[in-house]
């Protein structure tokens, strides 16, 4: 059986882990036969070939004195005001992920179901990484704050990737929330040609993903600087506000004949083939999309376990230690995991080998979809929309 549904989203390019998975979301579902509609702020051209686009885009924030510091209200407002005017086709069954459109499509659209798919952990957790001003941070906490706590009470199901991000979630709103979640393992291709280890003496490493501050190649390069003696290239593919401090620091550790920059780019299976060992050093993530595209393709992982004080993500749900990938308990572990690799690195040769096993097993988009499509069952023959309190159940 196929259905109408409506996609709310920010982005929809290559450019975010979660950019990716809506990208790829929309267009699977589209070939399974579904009639997709998409409101969001912008998408690349393949999205208009398999869904109706209907894109309301940012506006810049106006830097006058006192104003700026609100620009989240102003944000939320202003969306809300343009799609209640957009001319928008049916919808069996709303998926969002994108706060600053929620609300608004609920108000205009009360009695369609919907699936709250929240892309960070928490929307103040994701927030305290921006680095922005006291007033600013405190005014965007509030807005989000608001606008995830109206996601959990009203949204018929609460989808997450892992188990953890719910217990965060619960964790942080409380029994006043009880949102029935689903946990649906994220989705990534399994390639038909993997990685193939080349016995070279250079070791390989790679981190894909956005250049910001809490992805923490910082990390991985201060690891890197006292492994002078051994063989090794550092790729990092990826663009953002921490490149030029990043070039800098690679610099001024000795390091920039070593470690290179690629920038985007839009196809990502030459490096992940070409590496040996994949860097995730990140401090906060609801789910590390490139660590599975990396497993994927037979390419081991160095993460940093959560401690849910300074490291925030789920690296422990996908990567078993020492079996298809490695984890640090810290910075400092970090470093000296690595160095272990680079000194004897034949000793971890099997674990690409578990790393696609555990991705084909836990992560296929069919697995995904299907969960979907039990959800879209469930929701659009009930009937109509059920209270809130008869949608309510606690995680155990």
């Amino acid at each position: 059986m196929t259905y109408r549904i409506r996609v709310l989203a920010g982005n929809v390019d290559g450019k975010a882990g979660s950019h990716v998975y809506l990208r790829e979301l929309i267009a699977r579902m589209a070939q399974r036969g579904h009639r997709i509609s998409l409101v969001c702020f912008q998408a690349v051209p393949a999205i208009h070939r398999c869904a109706e686009v209907f894109e309301i885009p940012r506006f810049s924030v106006d830097q006058t004195p006192l104003l700026w510091r609100f620009a989240s209200v102003r944000e939320y407002l202003y969306f809300t005001r343009r799609l209640r005017r957009l001319p928008l086709p049916p919808a069996d069954v709303v998926i969002s992920g994108e706060h600053l459109l929620m609300k608004g499509h609920a108000g205009k659209y009360p009695d369609t179901p919907l699936i709250y798919v929240p892309m960070a952990r928490t929307a103040l957790e994701e927030i305290s990484n921006y680095g922005l001003t006291p007033i600013m941070s405190f005014v965007m906490k509030a807005v989000y704050r608001h606008l995830q706590g109206w996601g959990l009470r009203h949204a018929e199901r609460t989808l997450r990737f892992n188990r953890k991000s719910c217990n965060v979630i619960a964790a942080e709103y409380g029994p006043c929330v009880n949102p029935r979640f689903v946990v649906n393992p994220i989705a990534v291709d399994l390639p038909a040609i993997p990685r193939v280890a080349t016995g070279r003496q250079e070791v390989r490493l790679l981190s894909v993903g956005r250049l910001v501050a809490w992805k923490g190649i910082d990390t991985a390069l201060v690891a890197l600087a006292p492994l002078h003696g051994y063989r090794w290239r550092f790729d990092i593919v990826g663009d953002g506000a921490m490149r030029p401090q990043l070039e800098r620091q690679s610099r001024e550790l000795g390091l920039a004949n070593r470690v290179h920059f690629h920038g985007f780019q839009d196809d990502l299976g030459h490096y992940y083939r070409n590496a040996d060992l994949f860097l995730f050093p990140s401090r906060c993530e609801s789910q590390g999309l490139v660590v599975l595209e990396a497993m994927s393709y037979g390419l081991p992982c160095l993460a940093i376990r959560p401690d849910e004080m300074r490291y925030q993500n789920v690296n422990d749900e996908v990567i078993a230690h020492e079996e298809n990938g490695l984890l640090a308990t810290d910075e400092a572990d970090f470093g000296r995991q690595l160095e272990r690799v680079l000194k004897a690195p034949e000793e971890f040769a099997s674990l690409g080998k578990a790393a696609r096993q555990h991705v084909g097993e836990f992560h296929t988009w069919e697995r995904h979809l299907d969960c979907y499509e039990q959800l879209f069952v469930e929701l659009i023959t009930a009937g109509k929309k059920p209270s809130v309190k008869k949608s309510v159940t606690r995680i155990r």
